[in-house]
Protein backbone atom coordinates (compact mmCIF):
# COMPACT_ATOMS: atom_id res chain seq x y z
CA UNK A 1 0.00 0.00 0.00
CA UNK A 2 1.64 3.33 -0.91
CA UNK A 3 1.21 6.33 1.04
CA UNK A 4 -0.37 9.59 0.10
CA UNK A 5 0.06 12.82 1.16
CA UNK A 6 -3.04 14.82 1.90
CA UNK A 7 -4.91 16.48 -1.00
CA UNK A 8 -2.98 14.55 -3.24
CA UNK A 9 -4.96 11.96 -6.05
CA UNK A 10 -3.66 8.59 -6.88
CA UNK A 11 -1.67 8.43 -10.97
CA UNK A 12 -2.07 4.86 -12.18
CA UNK A 13 0.31 3.46 -15.04
CA UNK A 14 -2.19 4.63 -17.55
CA UNK A 15 -2.00 8.75 -16.53
CA UNK A 16 2.01 8.05 -16.49
CA UNK A 17 2.09 6.25 -20.26
CA UNK A 18 -0.18 9.25 -21.32
CA UNK A 19 2.24 11.96 -20.58
CA UNK A 20 5.53 12.83 -23.02
CA UNK A 21 8.51 14.66 -22.51
CA UNK A 22 8.76 18.11 -24.29
CA UNK A 23 11.65 20.34 -24.31
CA UNK A 24 13.10 19.03 -20.94
CA UNK A 25 9.55 19.14 -19.72
CA UNK A 26 6.80 17.01 -19.35
CA UNK A 27 3.99 17.74 -20.95
CA UNK A 28 0.37 15.74 -19.75
CA UNK A 29 -1.77 15.01 -23.25
CA UNK A 30 -4.95 15.58 -21.25
CA UNK A 31 -7.07 18.30 -21.32
CA UNK A 32 -3.91 21.01 -20.07
CA UNK A 33 -2.31 20.78 -23.41
CA UNK A 34 -1.82 24.30 -24.98
CA UNK A 35 -3.84 24.65 -28.29
CA UNK A 36 -0.60 24.51 -30.72
CA UNK A 37 0.54 21.20 -29.42
CA UNK A 38 -3.52 19.71 -29.16
CA UNK A 39 -3.35 21.33 -33.02
CA UNK A 40 0.06 19.21 -33.68
CA UNK A 41 -1.69 16.25 -32.50
CA UNK A 42 -4.14 16.49 -34.50
CA UNK A 43 -2.13 16.20 -37.86
CA UNK A 44 -0.48 12.74 -36.71
CA UNK A 45 -1.81 10.45 -39.53
CA UNK A 46 -0.18 7.60 -37.76
CA UNK A 47 -2.06 7.34 -34.28
CA UNK A 48 0.24 5.31 -31.93
CA UNK A 49 -1.79 2.75 -29.52
CA UNK A 50 -0.66 1.72 -26.31
CA UNK A 51 1.84 -0.78 -26.12
CA UNK A 52 -0.55 -3.44 -23.75
CA UNK A 53 -2.70 -3.89 -26.39
CA UNK A 54 -0.43 -4.93 -29.09
CA UNK A 55 -0.42 -8.41 -30.48
CA UNK A 56 1.76 -10.38 -32.74
CA UNK A 57 0.91 -13.19 -34.56
CA UNK A 58 2.11 -16.13 -36.63
CA UNK A 59 0.36 -14.85 -39.46
CA UNK A 60 2.47 -11.26 -39.18
CA UNK A 61 5.52 -12.55 -38.81
CA UNK A 62 5.02 -14.16 -42.01
CA UNK A 63 3.86 -11.41 -43.63
CA UNK A 64 6.78 -9.29 -42.36
CA UNK A 65 9.14 -12.45 -43.45
CA UNK A 66 7.59 -12.06 -46.69
CA UNK A 67 8.04 -8.81 -47.55
CA UNK A 68 11.80 -8.37 -46.25
CA UNK A 69 12.53 -11.18 -48.93
CA UNK A 70 10.56 -9.80 -51.37
CA UNK A 71 12.06 -6.46 -51.64
CA UNK A 72 15.74 -7.61 -51.16
CA UNK A 73 14.92 -9.64 -54.04
CA UNK A 74 13.75 -6.50 -56.27
CA UNK A 75 16.57 -5.02 -55.38
CA UNK A 76 18.98 -7.59 -55.81
CA UNK A 77 17.23 -8.26 -59.52
CA UNK A 78 17.12 -4.32 -60.47
CA UNK A 79 20.87 -3.96 -59.75
CA UNK A 80 21.71 -7.00 -61.63
CA UNK A 81 19.59 -5.37 -64.57
CA UNK A 82 21.46 -2.41 -64.18
CA UNK A 83 24.94 -3.56 -64.11
CA UNK A 84 24.40 -6.22 -66.78
CA UNK A 85 21.82 -5.21 -69.34
CA UNK A 86 20.59 -7.55 -72.00
CA UNK A 87 20.93 -6.55 -75.56
CA UNK A 88 18.63 -7.68 -78.37
CA UNK A 89 19.59 -7.99 -81.77
CA UNK A 90 16.51 -7.47 -84.40
CA UNK A 91 17.35 -7.98 -88.19
CA UNK A 92 13.92 -7.04 -90.53
CA UNK A 93 13.59 -5.96 -93.66
CA UNK A 94 12.63 -2.25 -94.90
CA UNK A 95 9.20 -2.61 -96.96
CA UNK A 96 9.42 0.59 -98.33
CA UNK A 97 9.50 0.88 -101.68
CA UNK A 98 13.16 1.68 -103.61
CA UNK A 99 12.23 4.89 -105.22
CA UNK A 100 10.98 6.47 -101.88
CA UNK A 101 11.93 9.85 -100.98
CA UNK A 102 12.26 11.65 -98.07
CA UNK A 103 11.64 15.73 -98.21
CA UNK A 104 14.00 17.47 -95.99
CA UNK A 105 13.02 21.22 -95.11
CA UNK A 106 16.02 23.47 -95.07
CA UNK A 107 16.52 27.42 -94.21
CA UNK A 108 19.80 28.49 -93.19
CA UNK A 109 22.02 31.60 -93.50
CA UNK A 110 25.39 31.40 -92.88
CA UNK A 111 26.71 35.16 -92.21
CA UNK A 112 30.49 34.52 -93.71
CA UNK A 113 30.31 32.38 -97.15
CA UNK A 114 29.36 34.06 -100.32
CA UNK A 115 26.54 32.55 -101.67
CA UNK A 116 28.59 31.59 -105.03
CA UNK A 117 30.91 29.64 -102.30
CA UNK A 118 27.80 27.59 -101.29
CA UNK A 119 26.09 24.44 -102.97
CA UNK A 120 24.57 21.38 -101.18
CA UNK A 121 25.15 17.70 -101.67
CA UNK A 122 23.33 14.65 -99.98
CA UNK A 123 25.11 11.27 -98.76
CA UNK A 124 22.97 8.72 -97.83
CA UNK A 125 23.89 5.83 -94.89
CA UNK A 126 25.23 3.47 -97.62
CA UNK A 127 27.64 6.12 -99.14
CA UNK A 128 25.67 7.35 -102.32
CA UNK A 129 26.56 10.93 -103.04
CA UNK A 130 23.84 13.34 -105.09
CA UNK A 131 26.22 16.80 -105.82
CA UNK A 132 24.77 20.35 -106.87
CA UNK A 133 20.90 19.72 -104.97
CA UNK A 134 19.95 22.79 -105.77
CA UNK A 135 16.74 22.75 -107.66
CA UNK A 136 14.47 23.08 -104.67
CA UNK A 137 16.57 25.57 -103.26
CA UNK A 138 17.10 29.53 -103.60
CA UNK A 139 20.30 31.34 -102.02
CA UNK A 140 19.86 35.03 -101.23
CA UNK A 141 22.99 37.27 -100.57
CA UNK A 142 22.55 38.54 -96.76
CA UNK A 143 25.04 41.15 -94.58
CA UNK A 144 26.48 40.51 -91.48
CA UNK A 145 23.37 43.31 -89.95
CA UNK A 146 20.96 40.90 -91.88
CA UNK A 147 20.19 43.35 -94.78
CA UNK A 148 19.18 41.31 -98.39
CA UNK A 149 22.16 41.52 -100.46
CA UNK A 150 21.55 40.75 -104.34
CA UNK A 151 24.32 40.42 -106.35
CA UNK A 152 24.30 40.19 -109.72
CA UNK A 153 25.45 37.32 -112.04
CA UNK A 154 28.11 39.14 -114.28
CA UNK A 155 29.34 40.74 -110.41
CA UNK A 156 33.00 41.96 -110.08
CA UNK A 157 33.94 43.31 -107.01
CA UNK A 158 36.49 46.21 -106.77
CA UNK A 159 40.14 45.42 -106.04
CA UNK A 160 40.23 49.11 -103.99
CA UNK A 161 43.96 49.87 -104.57
CA UNK A 162 44.76 46.29 -106.39
CA UNK A 163 42.23 47.53 -109.48
CA UNK A 164 43.58 46.66 -112.77
CA UNK A 165 42.18 46.87 -116.63
CA UNK A 166 44.58 45.08 -118.96
CA UNK A 167 44.67 45.98 -122.80
CA UNK A 168 41.77 44.47 -123.86
CA UNK A 169 39.29 46.02 -121.08
CA UNK A 170 39.38 43.32 -118.47
CA UNK A 171 39.16 44.27 -114.90
CA UNK A 172 40.33 42.76 -112.48
CA UNK A 173 37.62 41.08 -109.83
CA UNK A 174 38.11 40.47 -106.25
CA UNK A 175 34.46 38.65 -105.42
CA UNK A 176 35.24 37.23 -102.39
CA UNK A 177 37.37 38.40 -99.51
CA UNK A 178 40.38 36.48 -99.76
CA UNK A 179 40.05 37.33 -103.61
CA UNK A 180 40.72 41.21 -101.91
CA UNK A 181 43.29 40.01 -99.56
CA UNK A 182 45.39 38.39 -101.84
CA UNK A 183 45.06 40.85 -104.91
CA UNK A 184 46.32 43.44 -102.42
CA UNK A 185 49.34 41.61 -100.94
CA UNK A 186 50.53 40.61 -104.31
CA UNK A 187 50.20 43.47 -106.48
CA UNK A 188 50.42 46.17 -103.75
CA UNK A 189 52.13 44.56 -101.04
CA UNK A 190 49.86 45.74 -98.34
CA UNK A 191 49.49 43.99 -95.28
CA UNK A 192 47.05 45.78 -93.09
CA UNK A 193 44.12 44.63 -94.62
CA UNK A 194 41.82 45.39 -91.68
CA UNK A 195 41.31 49.01 -93.37
CA UNK A 196 39.79 47.33 -96.53
CA UNK A 197 38.34 44.66 -94.72
CA UNK A 198 36.06 46.85 -93.02
CA UNK A 199 34.83 48.74 -96.36
CA UNK A 200 34.64 45.82 -98.49
CA UNK A 201 31.08 44.41 -99.27
CA UNK A 202 32.60 40.55 -100.15
CA UNK A 203 33.99 40.90 -96.54
CA UNK A 204 30.56 41.17 -94.68
CA UNK A 205 28.58 39.05 -96.92
CA UNK A 206 26.87 35.65 -96.48
CA UNK A 207 24.37 33.50 -97.62
CA UNK A 208 21.00 32.31 -96.75
CA UNK A 209 19.56 29.17 -98.49
CA UNK A 210 16.33 27.64 -98.73
CA UNK A 211 14.41 25.21 -99.92
CA UNK A 212 14.02 22.06 -99.47
CA UNK A 213 15.69 18.63 -100.55
CA UNK A 214 14.18 15.29 -101.93
CA UNK A 215 16.55 12.76 -101.09
CA UNK A 216 15.94 8.60 -101.17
Amino acid sequence: VSRLKSGSRPVDGRQRRRSVTMAGRTVPRGGDDVWLLRAVRQLDFYPKTEQDVLRKSYGGGVASLAAVAFVAWLVYSESVAFVEPKTTTAIGVDQSPLDATMRINVDVTFHRIPCMQLHMDAVDDVGGTTLEMDKQVFKKGVLDTGEAYDRPANYCGPCYDADFVDDKGNKRCCNTCPELRKALLVFKGVKDFAPYAAKATVCHEGCRIAGYLQVP
